[in-house]
């Protein structure tokens, strides 16, 4: 008796509801339902190269810099670092940003680190964490570090891309996934 006396509960229960999403993810920038591994692959295998080809498109030039050597000897992988019209940029790329406070924290120092280490060798550097979302509407941010959203990622190379252009053509892309995975 005492066992269901102290679980079940009302408090229990509501703790366990679930809740609904104050928070965007992947599925809900592509439109679909995705698989946590899914959601893992989009953000490395798919928005990075998206990323990339943007700065391609437009003349800039992708640095061959994918890992960093800490003077303490860790490695540290360099997400996207490129040049664009004589300034360099360096960004951690985050599709989530709704991180605890450990992992922010984390986040924060490995921008700090690397961008420190870039500084040696390279002028003009601009740094902080890009991520998948247009702009900050509904989007919750716990890092300290400038956050750019696709908005400001456009903004650096002149791209008149509008908010609903975007979105609908994540969708898009969401409406292929779905067609070829059958969910």
């Amino acid at each position: 008796m005492i066992l269901k006396k102290c679980l079940l509960t009302e408090d229990n229960v509501g703790v366990m509801k679930s809740k609904p999403q104050t928070h965007k993810n992947i599925s809900t920038l592509l439109g679909v339902n995705l698989t946590q591994s899914q959601k893992i692959r989009f953000g490395k295998s798919v928005f990075e190269p998206f990323v990339k080809n943007i700065i391609t498109s437009v003349g800039g030039n992708v640095c061959d810099v994918h890992m960093i050597v800490m003077p303490n000897g860790k490695k540290k992988d360099v997400d996207l670092f490129f040049e664009y019209d004589g300034t360099f940029y360096y960004f951690e790329i985050k599709c989530n940003l709704n991180l605890d406070s450990e992992k922010s924290k984390v986040t924060d120092q490995k921008i700090i680190e690397i961008t420190n280490k870039l500084s040696e060798k390279y002028d003009n550097i601009v740094s902080g964490c890009l991520t998948c979302w247009f702009d900050s509407e509904n989007v919750v941010n716990k890092l300290k570090t400038k956050i750019y959203h696709m908005k400001d990622f456009f903004d650096i190379f002149n791209l008149d891309i509008e908010k609903d252009e975007y979105y609908d053509t994540f969708k898009e892309f969401g409406k292929l996934i779905k067609n070829e995975t059958n969910y």
